[in-house]
């Protein structure tokens, strides 16, 4: 296949929208298609290579893994043992060892499963995970064990039969994207079965090219550059994907590679030797961006601002450039400076590979390498960490009981309340109308610690992290507890609902419902008065105070945070004067007095959880025996018994 500039310039299309996403810069809040345009570039310039075998007579199943192993291994295995060595210098053992295990995913290239099963590509903690890019090269090259092998089966066939079968495997494939984007969206998002159909359309424009000449056409061309374009500037966290929304980015990209031709502008435009330069180290551009950008925020307990994370998006380039000449290259030229035996590169790369995954598996068996770790720092450093690391996440039951439970063993699960509808009336029968606690995963925390705090024979939780009214998350308890009052109305005496405060906030600088009002703030910064948003505080309101039954419906307003990093406290120690931020508690007070307003007239009660808790700092933060709170906003097992104790919700309440 001959050489053609416009796909380098293509690729740097589809790069540099991901970098900046992933670094916040600019307004590339739809910068991941960036993947899916590699996804079809791949197999659109992986099945014209082995269309071209085929027709030759010289395909090698042994050849075009020489070649993959040549073009993806050498530089891969360079990110992969830098990051390894910057990562223990800046990250704690506890996320060693989850590095530890990204790590062996990479080298074994199931990155893609291991992170549907542990993370989400949007999920808050994803931008503390330097890894977490490999899942793409992971589909590709589960892609890749199946695919050559079947063309060259399909390549006995007469080419229309051939083209309907892959045709019918690519629908198959959209189809379950399709279907499962709503209930299965982190699988969808991950899995080959869901995305290969975006490698076939790039596999399907090359089959249809194949032995034809390509005529090019300035209108096609540019529709589908904006089609991309369109995607990258469009999309946000919020669209459902991939989902028939990456119809855009695949459609667009299809139009480029079939339509784009000397003397078009687009062809202009993708030729431009900067662009074609992007386009040339963009795999290692790749590799690079994601671990340079999360570990140079993990060396930092204040949140970088614009021009620090620029400065690490250039240094991602920069080692780029030096890893295509300097690895790249050599290790691709034809022909091939280093290794350039068949038998020679396949070696290596087994080899190279299997260190890896042992690097991984040693981390993961020593606790992300604890022994190491400790051996390097100080005393002092390690006496915090392990009072880091010896917290609980969840609070035990003290008096465990029949009655007593949750609707959810996890917050991922999802759950109906007719699931338990038998086993609440059951209760009732035994001990009388109980109580429940509802909303999203600071509901979770207000659940145990109620537990902690009453040895009330009856209470059950029904609050899952992320179940909030406005943005629709399926699995919530919220229609399922209704519909369970109407047919059950006396089954509860009370009903306390909390949800976190920042989805209830609007920033000028932010905009409405994110943590980054809170976490993007230096932490000497003073946080701004943040204003209420009343549509979203009148959705729960509107919510609680149509609720079937005659449970007492209390809102228990929204906890002051913190937000104080494990790296400033790991920094610090346990003895050093903590503070809340100048001004946390004002956007609190805003909100309690907004709430308290809305809710006048109804039969709603409104409890604030700040007056409760008036917040003592660094009491309440942390000793030396034990710290209060996970992150910045949900208490630890500790935090729940010392905060549900204060409260005392059931006596204060008379419930």
């Amino acid at each position: 296949m001959r050489h053609r500039p416009e796909i380098d310039g293509l690729r740097a299309f589809a790069v540099l929208p991901v970098i900046l996403y992933h670094a916040h810069l600019g307004p590339f809040t739809g910068g991941y298609v960036g993947v899916d345009v590699f996804f079809v570039l791949s197999g659109f310039l992986i099945t014209s290579l082995l269309a071209e075998d085929l027709e030759k007579g010289r395909y090698s199943l042994a050849g075009f893994y020489e070649r993959r192993a040549r073009r993806l291994v050498p530089a891969l295995a360079v990110v992969l043992a830098a990051t390894t060595i910057a990562a223990g210098s800046i990250l704690f053992p506890a996320q060693l060892e989850g590095y530890a295990q990204s790590l062996l995913a990479s080298a074994l290239f199931y990155a893609n499963m291991h992170f549907w099963l542990t993370s989400g590509y949007f999920a808050p903690t994803a931008e503390e995970l330097p890894l977490l890019h490999i899942w793409s090269l992971a589909v590709e090259e589960q892609f890749y064990l199946l695919f050559p092998p079947l063309l060259a089966l399909l390549w006995r066939m007469a080419q229309k039969q051939r083209l309907r079968l892959l045709w019918g495997a690519a629908a198959l494939s959209f189809v379950l994207c399709v279907a499962g984007i709503a209930d299965y969206p982190t699988a969808t998002f991950f899995l080959l079965p869901t995305r290969a159909w975006e490698l076939l359309a790039g596999s399907l424009l090359a089959l249809h090219l194949h032995g034809r000449e390509r005529n090019g056409r300035g209108l096609p061309a540019a529709i589908g550059l904006g089609l991309i374009l369109v995607a990258v500037f469009a999309f946000n966290e919020g669209t459902p994907f991939p989902s028939h929304f990456a119809l855009l980015p695949v459609l667009g990209t299809v139009l480029v590679l079939r339509y784009a031709a000397p003397g078009q502008a687009v062809f202009r435009v993708l030729t431009w030797k900067p662009f074609v330069w992007a386009g040339l180290i963009s795999y290692s551009a790749y590799l690079w961006h994601q671990p340079v950008l999360v570990l140079g925020q993990a060396a930092s307990y204040d949140p970088l601002g614009h021009w620090a994370r620029a400065g690490l998006v250039l240094l991602s380039l920069a080692l780029a450039a030096l890893t295509w000449k300097f690895v790249e290259q050599p290790f691709r030229g034809r022909p091939a400076k280093l290794l350039p035996g068949r038998n020679a590169i396949l070696g290596a790369t087994a080899a190279v590979l299997c260190a890896i995954s042992l690097a991984g598996a040693s981390g993961m068996a020593s606790g992300g390498w604890a022994r190491l770790w400790e051996a390097a720092r100080s005393k002092d450093i390690v006496a915090t960490y392990r009072l880091l690391a010896a917290r609980n996440y969840t609070a035990d039951d003290p008096m465990p009981g029949d009655c007593r439970f949750g609707l959810y063993v996890t917050e991922d699960d999802r759950a109906e309340v007719s699931m338990i509808a038998q086993r609440i009336r059951d209760c009732q029968s035994r001990h009388g109308p109980g109580i429940a606690v509802l909303g999203d995963s600071h509901g979770s925390d207000l659940y145990r610690a109620v537990l902690a705090s009453s040895d009330e024979p009856f209470i059950v939780g029904l609050a899952r992290g992320s179940c909030r009214f406005h943005d629709g998350k399926p699995g919530c308890p919220y229609e399922s507890l209704a519909r369970f009052l109407r047919e059950s109305p006396d089954a509860f005496r009370a009903i306390i609902f909390e949800q976190a405060a920042y989805p209830l906030l609007r920033s000028e600088e932010f905009g409405e419902s994110t943590r980054d009002m809170f976490t993007q703030l230096p932490l000497d910064a003073e946080v701004p008065d943040y204003k209420p948003v009343r549509k979203r505080i009148a959705e729960p309101r509107d919510y609680l105070a149509e609720l079937p039954g005659n449970a007492r419906i209390i809102w228990f307003g929204p906890r002051p945070v913190h937000y104080i990093p494990d790296q400033f406290i790991l920094k610090k120690g346990c003895e050093y004067p903590y503070r809340l931020r100048t001004n946390i508690e004002g956007p609190i007070r805003n909100l309690d007095a907004a709430i308290r307003k809305a809710v006048e007239g109804t039969r709603i009660e409104y409890v604030s959880q700040l007056e409760l808790m008036q917040p003592d700092f660094p009491g309440d933060l942390l000793d030396c025996s034990a710290i209060y709170w996970t992150d910045g906003d949900h208490f630890s097992a500790e935090g729940e018994v010392r905060f549900g104790k204060r409260y005392d919700l059931v006596n204060r309440l008379g419930l």
